[in-house]
């Protein structure tokens, strides 16, 4: 029988495989939202992206395309690693954060 009083560890092979194909799952959807709301917009009488964020907004979207790519190679050949897993978390937090700094950044 199972000990089920023993809990699962957090940093376990299990838990960085979850956390490599949540980053892929979120990276994908953020992708997807950023090619729907800038085409649904284009046909909009009045967009509600501004002129100074369109640049920044497809950077962000093609580093999310970036961390997808590393993602899916980690996945389908099944070798994933930490660093890798806890960069991307990093770099989707760090552009979901400070994304007005990337603006200014960008635009100066």
């Amino acid at each position: 029988m199972r000990d089920i009083s023993k809990k699962p560890e957090l940093f376990s092979s299990k838990s960085l495989v979850i956390m490599t194909k949540f980053v892929a799952i979120y990276a994908a959807f953020h992708i997807i939202t950023v090619i729907a709301k800038t085409f649904f917009d284009a046909q909009a009488t009045e967009p509600t992206v501004l002129d100074e964020y369109q640049i920044p907004i497809f950077v962000v979207a093609g580093l999310h395309l970036f961390m997808l790519c590393i993602c899916l190679i980690m996945i389908l050949t099944k070798k994933y690693f930490w660093i890798v897993t806890v960069a991307c978390i990093a770099l989707s937090l760090y552009t979901r954060f400070f994304f007005e700094d990337i603006v200014a950044f960008i635009n100066s």
